[in-house]
């Protein structure tokens, strides 16, 4: 790769940031899902939860990267399918949320840890819109596709993650601020109502 191309790809960084932030940071299902277990074990304790998430993103990613997307173009049935499954997974997680106790008090809780975690953005249709639009706007067939394809994912793990973070340490902030177990309770059902119409959300989209 000639210093060219190098200097084309540096120029997609920028664009790329804004988009990866403006898409990552809004609220989605991953996002409430990681507010959620936030809240319940703490930011130390999501951590496991939170690698799952990052690897099935990245997972995801190259997936559809090379070859997936084209696949399901192809076979619409495959693609109604993983909707299914995720519309019934990510159910499970807000089923978790609902009855999970927060980590304010005294109990302990069974916690999502990194294999419920990996499932969360394969089985999300808020990642493949993100994942597929990326792409789309990034990635021009020719000789540079694979660099280029491989800086979206970077980009998504470098600005993307530390959003995704954020949202777990809030959601381990309000925990901490709501020393009453009612009301952190009920900051754990709202989450899990959150992650329903989010999910909603994203499949209308």
């Amino acid at each position: 790769m000639g210093s060219t191309d190098l200097a084309e790809l540096a120029l997609m960084i920028p664009p790329l940031a804004l988009f990866v932030m403006a898409m990552v940071g809004s609220p989605g299902p991953a996002n409430i899902a990681l507010m959620g277990v936030g809240a319940t074990a703490g930011v130390r304790g999501a951590l496991p939860f939170f690698t799952g998430v990052l690897t099935g993103f990245v997972l995801l990613a190259l997936v559809l990267a090379f070859g997936l997307s084209e696949l399901l173009t192809r076979y619409p049935i495959l693609a109604q399918a993983l909707t299914l499954i995720g519309t019934g997974y990510l159910g499970w997680l807000a089923y978790k949320l609902w009855t999970a106790r927060p980590a304010v008090t005294a109990e302990k809780t069974e916690v999502p840890g990194f294999l419920e975690g990996l499932p969360v953005h394969p089985l999300n249709p808020k990642a493949w819109a993100m994942l597929v639009a990326a792409l789309s706007r990034f990635v021009e067939p020719g000789p540079d596709a694979t660099a280029q394809a491989i800086l979206v994912i970077a980009g998504f793990v470098v600005f993307g993650a530390p959003l995704n973070m954020v949202w777990c340490a809030g959601g381990a902030m309000i925990s901490r601020l709501l020393a009453d177990r009612r009301r952190a309770v009920r900051l754990n059902r709202s989450l899990a109502v959150l992650l329903m119409v989010s999910l909603g959300w994203s499949l209308l989209r």
